[in-house]
């Protein structure tokens, strides 16, 4: 706020953009119903007459800014869903059977590396292509990543059309 007597005064509002249907916390999504704490809200591309089929991504990241980013990003091309921590990934993974997964390293409750083990230790998910996106990003890192059994590596921040190439690489073109 910036104020002179006899001139006014200038108010600077700022709002953050975020897609409405990005809370993994339990907040009301586009169609107005709230998700229970603690559940992951299920973003799903409605089937069209083209596709009868929705090719899913499941974005893993505590950073609500990052999730809000990937699903404006993806959802134009494919169905999304969205975890805040390592353990409802996992869940996520065993329920919704994800095309891929977007994962971070850092994250709560179970971390990256740990709930990319315990998804490759399920068979029937073990062939999931599992895409680590984090700033940690030493050779160290990478290594302990693709130990744990991660596909991709992408460095935070992330580089769009990078992002979009392993996509491809891995699901074709949406």
């Amino acid at each position: 706020m910036r104020s002179r007597i006899g001139e006014g005064s200038v108010f600077t509002l700022s709002l953050p953009i975020v897609h409405p249907r990005a809370d993994a916390n339990g907040a009301p999504g586009v169609d107005g119903t709230s998700h229970a704490p603690g559940r992951v809200a299920a973003l799903k591309r409605p089937r069209t007459a083209l596709s009868d089929t929705t090719v899913t991504v499941l974005v893993v990241d505590d950073s609500k800014a990052n999730r809000d980013f990937l699903v404006q990003l993806l959802e134009p091309h494919y169905g999304v869903l969205v975890a805040a921590d390592g353990r409802k990934a996992v869940e996520m993974a065993e329920l919704e059977r994800p095309d891929i997964i977007l994962m971070d390293l850092s994250l709560p409750v179970l971390d990256g590396w740990e709930a990319i083990r315990r998804i490759k230790a399920i068979a029937a998910l073990r062939s999931i292509p599992i895409v680590v996106v984090t700033a940690h990003v030493t050779q160290p890192d990478r290594e302990q990543a693709s130990a744990a059994g991660c596909d991709e590596f992408l460095a935070k921040p992330l580089d769009e059309a990078m992002l979009f190439s392993v996509l491809h690489r891995h699901l074709g073109n949406p």
